[in-house]
């Protein structure tokens, strides 16, 4: 991964306690009004890296990125909750990950093989492109700044192959609402709180729904979209 493990750990809990919430969540730091024209062009982005296009320039910011984490600049989630310590190990895994890939470029470019620089190197941000299709649908267009994590986010239904690259996580709402719950213990959870939950569509569904809701935004950027079926079973 081209991500610091502390940092990432601070950042999902983070994303967790504040689910939504404008100003705080660092994982859902979108614009304040999520326009169609947003959308496609965030949609397009994703595509690109897919077809390893966009991956490119995508492994140069990630670099610039561990950079300045390495050096020891911070970002707004580092400045407000991260300790010195935290601080500290952030720049020692970022420095770490600059290393091992350097390390595989230089090999690379002495044996005259790139297979692993496509393969270790640039691999998360083709492959992590891939998921975003589906981790995409956990919360674009869903309600911020509200307690109730039905309405903030957003399960998705997807085959066993994807199920097992998800990470199990494609029931979002149950992974919110009990975190503590081990993702392969989640089937189990919604079959006993999908009563009170909205049926998970398809990725191509949770993608529709989202496009739908941004176009409203183009309209009427002061609406906020509002899934009824959740308030229906909430009363």
């Amino acid at each position: 991964m081209w991500n610091s493990p502390r940092y990432a750990r601070i950042s999902h809990r983070l994303h967790h306690r504040c689910t939504m919430v404008r100003g705080i969540d660092p994982e859902t730091d979108w614009p304040e009004v999520i326009t169609s024209r947003w959308l496609r062009n965030f949609f397009r982005i994703i595509i690109l890296k897919i077809l390893v296009v966009g991956a490119i320039p995508q492994l140069g910011r990630d670099v610039m990125v561990q950079i300045r984490r390495a050096l020891g600049q911070k970002d707004r989630m580092m400045n407000g909750h991260c300790s010195e310590k935290d601080i500290l190990v952030i720049r020692i895994e970022s420095l770490a990950i600059l290393l091992i890939h350097l390390a595989v470029v230089a090999s690379a470019i002495r044996f005259r093989c790139w297979a692993p620089v496509l393969f270790f190197t640039i691999a998360w941000q083709i492959g992590a492109a891939i998921e975003q299709l589906w981790h995409s649908t956990e919360h674009i267009g869903r309600a911020y700044n509200v307690t109730d994590q039905r309405l903030s986010t957003r399960s998705v239904r997807v085959n066993p192959f994807i199920k097992m690259i998800f990470w199990g996580l494609d029931d979002h709402v149950d992974h919110h609402l009990f975190p503590g719950v081990p993702s392969r213990n989640l089937p189990k959870l919604h079959g006993i709180i999908c009563k009170d939950l909205a049926e998970p569509g398809s990725m191509v569904d949770c993608w529709r729904e989202m496009f739908a809701i941004a176009r409203e935004k183009d309209m009427h950027p002061e609406n906020e979209y509002v899934p009824v079926d959740e308030l229906v079973k909430q009363q």
